[in-house]
């Protein structure tokens, strides 16, 4: 994998946190991958599979 930078709003880092202190992902970095793969597989391939 590339390590990829970008800048967030504070109110999405925040979001992050609690989707990672929740349970419900491992890691920031796992969040944001789950997002990109769902708005890729929406717009481009125009579908969304479950994970």
């Amino acid at each position: 994998m590339r390590i990829l930078t970008v800048k967030v709003p504070e109110k999405y880092i925040e979001a992050l946190d609690e989707l990672v202190t929740t349970g419900k992902f491992s890691s920031r970095s796992e969040v944001i991958r789950a997002a990109l793969g769902d708005i890729i597989r929406k717009e481009l391939w125009g579908k969304i599979e479950s994970s």
